[in-house]
């Protein structure tokens, strides 16, 4: 194969798609995921649609909006080896 031989930051093409698609681009969607349901969508939908009780609905949207984009982040600076 032609592109073989080309190297970007000591990976091949390929490992370096791999690499952005896996470490990169899946938990920033996660993250984008959470912020929209937590910030954007309507708290009344959500509580329909989850058929939880108020409390648990409560606690559940405070781990959407505050916790779940934090751990994430969290967890791909670790995977991207920042710490």
């Amino acid at each position: 194969n032609e592109w073989s031989d080309i190297r970007v930051l000591d990976k091949t093409l390929f490992e370096l798609i791999d690499y952005l698609t896996s470490n990169i681009m899946l938990p920033l969607g996660g993250i984008l995921i959470a912020v929209f349901t937590g910030w954007i969508v309507k708290q009344s939908l959500l509580s329909d649609e989850t058929l939880m009780s108020q409390t648990a609905f409560k606690v559940w949207i405070g781990l959407v909006k505050y916790a779940v984009p934090g751990a994430i982040f969290v967890v791909m600076l670790s995977v991207i080896g920042v710490f």
